[in-house]
Protein backbone atom coordinates (compact mmCIF):
# COMPACT_ATOMS: atom_id res chain seq x y z
CA UNK A 1 0.00 0.00 0.00
CA UNK A 2 0.91 3.70 -0.38
CA UNK A 3 2.91 5.16 2.64
CA UNK A 4 0.85 7.19 5.45
CA UNK A 5 0.69 10.83 4.62
CA UNK A 6 1.19 13.30 7.57
CA UNK A 7 -2.51 14.51 7.02
CA UNK A 8 -4.05 11.09 6.85
CA UNK A 9 -5.53 11.61 3.50
CA UNK A 10 -5.92 9.42 0.83
CA UNK A 11 -3.55 9.72 -2.37
CA UNK A 12 -5.45 12.06 -4.79
CA UNK A 13 -5.56 10.47 -8.69
CA UNK A 14 -6.74 12.57 -11.38
CA UNK A 15 -7.73 10.07 -14.53
CA UNK A 16 -7.82 11.22 -18.08
CA UNK A 17 -9.44 8.54 -20.25
CA UNK A 18 -11.46 9.12 -22.96
CA UNK A 19 -13.57 5.92 -23.29
CA UNK A 20 -16.36 5.78 -20.89
CA UNK A 21 -16.18 2.06 -19.96
CA UNK A 22 -12.63 2.45 -19.40
CA UNK A 23 -13.02 5.90 -17.52
CA UNK A 24 -15.69 4.18 -15.36
CA UNK A 25 -13.83 1.12 -14.36
CA UNK A 26 -10.82 3.24 -13.37
CA UNK A 27 -12.85 5.37 -11.11
CA UNK A 28 -14.76 2.18 -9.35
CA UNK A 29 -11.93 0.19 -9.12
CA UNK A 30 -9.76 2.96 -7.51
CA UNK A 31 -11.89 4.49 -5.95
CA UNK A 32 -13.52 1.27 -4.25
CA UNK A 33 -9.76 0.65 -2.92
CA UNK A 34 -9.68 4.03 -0.94
CA UNK A 35 -8.01 6.69 -3.08
CA UNK A 36 -9.68 10.06 -3.97
CA UNK A 37 -10.70 10.13 -7.68
CA UNK A 38 -11.04 12.77 -9.71
CA UNK A 39 -12.17 11.65 -13.39
CA UNK A 40 -12.23 13.54 -17.07
CA UNK A 41 -13.32 12.24 -20.35
CA UNK A 42 -10.39 14.42 -22.34
CA UNK A 43 -6.94 16.11 -21.38
CA UNK A 44 -8.97 19.96 -21.43
CA UNK A 45 -11.07 18.86 -18.94
CA UNK A 46 -7.99 17.27 -17.06
CA UNK A 47 -6.08 20.42 -17.28
CA UNK A 48 -9.10 22.50 -15.97
CA UNK A 49 -9.45 20.20 -12.82
CA UNK A 50 -5.98 20.02 -12.31
CA UNK A 51 -6.23 24.14 -12.33
CA UNK A 52 -8.82 24.29 -10.42
CA UNK A 53 -7.78 21.29 -7.67
CA UNK A 54 -7.00 22.98 -4.01
CA UNK A 55 -5.41 19.69 -2.92
CA UNK A 56 -2.69 18.00 -4.24
CA UNK A 57 -2.65 15.60 -7.16
CA UNK A 58 -0.54 12.77 -5.98
CA UNK A 59 -0.77 10.51 -9.90
CA UNK A 60 -2.22 11.14 -12.95
CA UNK A 61 -3.23 7.97 -15.01
CA UNK A 62 -3.99 8.86 -18.47
CA UNK A 63 -4.60 7.19 -21.88
CA UNK A 64 -1.52 8.08 -24.02
CA UNK A 65 -3.58 8.33 -27.05
CA UNK A 66 -6.75 10.79 -26.96
CA UNK A 67 -8.14 13.26 -29.09
CA UNK A 68 -6.95 16.72 -28.70
CA UNK A 69 -4.11 16.40 -26.48
CA UNK A 70 -2.23 13.24 -26.33
CA UNK A 71 -1.20 11.88 -22.61
CA UNK A 72 2.36 12.86 -22.82
CA UNK A 73 1.70 16.50 -23.30
CA UNK A 74 -1.30 16.65 -20.80
CA UNK A 75 1.38 14.96 -17.72
CA UNK A 76 3.59 17.65 -18.65
CA UNK A 77 1.10 20.45 -18.80
CA UNK A 78 -0.20 19.04 -15.05
CA UNK A 79 3.14 18.74 -13.95
CA UNK A 80 4.07 22.37 -14.09
CA UNK A 81 1.01 23.06 -11.42
CA UNK A 82 1.89 19.59 -9.48
CA UNK A 83 5.52 19.17 -9.78
CA UNK A 84 5.65 16.60 -7.46
CA UNK A 85 2.67 14.18 -9.08
CA UNK A 86 3.58 10.95 -10.08
CA UNK A 87 2.61 10.19 -14.18
CA UNK A 88 0.86 6.03 -14.91
CA UNK A 89 0.57 6.55 -19.16
CA UNK A 90 -2.12 3.12 -20.38
CA UNK A 91 -2.20 2.40 -23.86
CA UNK A 92 -2.59 -0.51 -25.75
CA UNK A 93 0.47 0.24 -27.93
CA UNK A 94 3.95 -0.14 -26.19
CA UNK A 95 6.06 -0.03 -29.19
CA UNK A 96 7.00 3.56 -28.71
CA UNK A 97 6.84 3.95 -25.01
CA UNK A 98 10.63 5.29 -24.55
CA UNK A 99 9.07 8.52 -23.97
CA UNK A 100 8.95 7.79 -20.00
CA UNK A 101 10.56 10.27 -17.75
CA UNK A 102 11.27 9.97 -13.94
CA UNK A 103 8.16 9.62 -11.94
CA UNK A 104 6.53 8.13 -15.00
CA UNK A 105 5.33 4.74 -15.46
CA UNK A 106 3.07 2.59 -17.81
CA UNK A 107 0.58 -0.39 -18.39
CA UNK A 108 -0.53 -1.87 -21.29
CA UNK A 109 -3.69 -2.28 -22.03
CA UNK A 110 -6.03 -4.62 -21.83
CA UNK A 111 -5.81 -5.00 -18.12
CA UNK A 112 -8.22 -6.34 -15.64
CA UNK A 113 -9.04 -3.95 -12.42
CA UNK A 114 -6.76 -5.77 -10.07
CA UNK A 115 -4.13 -5.31 -11.97
CA UNK A 116 -4.47 -1.39 -12.33
CA UNK A 117 -4.89 -1.13 -8.47
CA UNK A 118 -1.79 -2.67 -7.72
CA UNK A 119 0.17 -0.68 -9.83
CA UNK A 120 -1.17 2.26 -8.72
CA UNK A 121 -0.33 0.53 -5.32
CA UNK A 122 3.28 0.17 -6.20
CA UNK A 123 3.96 3.81 -8.15
CA UNK A 124 2.64 5.60 -4.89
CA UNK A 125 4.55 2.88 -2.95
CA UNK A 126 7.79 3.87 -3.47
CA UNK A 127 9.35 7.64 -4.81
CA UNK A 128 9.76 8.25 -8.16
CA UNK A 129 13.27 6.46 -9.32
CA UNK A 130 15.99 7.71 -10.77
CA UNK A 131 16.18 5.55 -13.82
CA UNK A 132 13.89 5.41 -16.37
CA UNK A 133 10.97 2.83 -15.71
CA UNK A 134 10.61 0.29 -18.67
CA UNK A 135 6.98 -0.80 -20.07
CA UNK A 136 6.08 -4.18 -18.47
Amino acid sequence: MWPAKSDDKNPTILIAEDERAIRELLSHSLGQNGFTVLVAEDAEEALKIAATHEGSIDLLLTNVQMPGMNGVDLAREVRRRHPEMLVLLVSGYADGIAILQVGWYFLKKPFRPSAVVAKVNEVLGKPPSTAVERAE
